[in-house]
């Protein structure tokens, strides 16, 4: 499960660094505040289920349409890495349980 965790925060980081350079692109075009959300909830989506990453498959949960997992992790993905590693901090936690202290 690490490996793929890991993978998930290679995503988050890849889908970031693309949108601040498409986000450049378009800068010209005076683009709504917007924007910025919904260009990266693209790229999360797009990538997710481009590539069959499914968080919710990899720790246990089964969903009843297929894609849904991969559109959700590409939703969580698209909100960067800050959101994502504070994510995979928590599922660490959760997995491994109440501190002794």
């Amino acid at each position: 499960m690490s490996e793929f965790l890991y993978g998930l925060m290679a995503v988050s980081i890849l889908i970031e660094a693309l949108w601040q350079i498409l986000k450049q692109a378009i800068q010209p075009l005076n683009p709504p505040p917007y924007i910025d959300s919904l260009g990266t909830l693209i790229l999360g989506i797009g990538i997710c289920v481009l590539a069959g990453i499914d968080l919710f498959s990899n720790v246990g949960i089964t969903l009843a349409v297929p894609y849904v997992g991969q559109i959700l992790t590409g939703i969580i993905t698209s909100r960067g890495s800050n959101f994502t590693h504070d994510l995979i901090s928590a599922l660490y936690e959760l997995r491994k349980g109440p501190s002794d202290s």
